[in-house]
């Protein structure tokens, strides 16, 4: 799975987190910040790190995945 990067970017910012506070909320590394930020992460993303991502996002999965 991907992340689609503009849409992380639009709910990162609908919920008011700073990168340290979504860091913090998704209990996720910063190289996983990195890679989403940039748009490199890898399309076999680990099912839980995408969950945890949508949860701190307050979205369902399917909102924040390029859809392939």
């Amino acid at each position: 799975m991907r992340i689609d990067t503009k849409k992380f970017n639009l709910y990162q910012a609908r919920e008011c987190l700073s990168n340290n506070d979504f860091l913090k909320k998704a209990d996720i590394s910063i190289g996983v910040l990195k890679k989403i930020k940039s748009g490199t992460t890898a399309i076999n993303m680990r099912p839980k790190t995408v969950g945890l991502i949508a949860k701190a996002l307050n979205v369902e999965v399917q909102d924040i995945i390029i859809q392939e």
